[in-house]
């Protein structure tokens, strides 16, 4: 710290001397406030790493828990169709709905006949008796019982019957409304059955 005299009669350049030690210790304080200011500056950098806090994590984790799709359980299901003779794979399974057409062929075996077969899902497990017959006006125009029968795993969750040649003992009956009665049940276990009734356009034939 500079300090002065007292003031007392001095020639002028004892008086310069006493206005240059005012001046210097007014330039010593200005300073020594300047420098506690510097040492509480919110912004200066002290060297300790800052600490972030990512809650990216934790939002993303809720957000996936949010919008995850719970597992649903597959319904069983069993839908009647139709494929290509002899074709034994799903990529020629057409299912038939009510009011669709169904072609009168005529067979290898040197009958007409439809072809018919089904696509089933968590219902059989085992062999099947499989129970179907057509009618045109009421009147019955071919029937076909078998049983025993091994569905056909397509690879893609669910069993295929493929090939089931149901006779029409007139052919000429192409043109009309017919009706299928198809019914499936388990060779293990009768409770165990599904029946179906289509309307259908019959075409082909003669």
């Amino acid at each position: 710290m500079f300090t002065c005299a007292p003031s007392v009669a001095r020639p002028l350049a004892t008086d310069r001397q006493f206005v240059g030690c005012f001046l210097a210790s007014i330039v010593a304080l200005a300073v020594l406030a300047a420098c506690g200011d510097a040492g509480t500056d919110p912004d200066e950098d002290t060297g300790a790493p800052d600490t972030v806090v990512d809650s990216s994590s934790d939002s993303s984790t809720d957000t996936e828990r949010d919008t995850a799709v719970p597992d649903v359980e597959p319904m069983p299901s069993f839908v009647i169709g139709t494929n290509e003779v002899g074709a034994n794979s799903p990529s020629f399974f057409e299912p038939l709905a009510d009011g669709d057409s169904l072609e009168i062929e005529f067979g290898f075996q040197g009958l007409w006949m439809t072809v018919l077969a089904f696509q089933t899902r968590d219902i059989f497990d085992g062999p099947v008796g499989v129970d179907a017959w057509i009618t045109v006006n009421d009147i019955e125009q071919g029937r076909l019982t078998l049983i025993d029968q091994t569905l056909v795993p397509g690879g893609d969750g669910f069993d295929y019957y493929y090939n089931f040649f149901l006779v029409v003992s007139d052919p000429s009956v192409a043109g009309e409304t017919g009706v299928i009665h198809f019914e499936a049940e388990s060779m293990a276990d009768s409770d165990i059955a599904r029946t179906v009734e289509l309307t259908v356009s019959l075409t082909g034939g003669e």
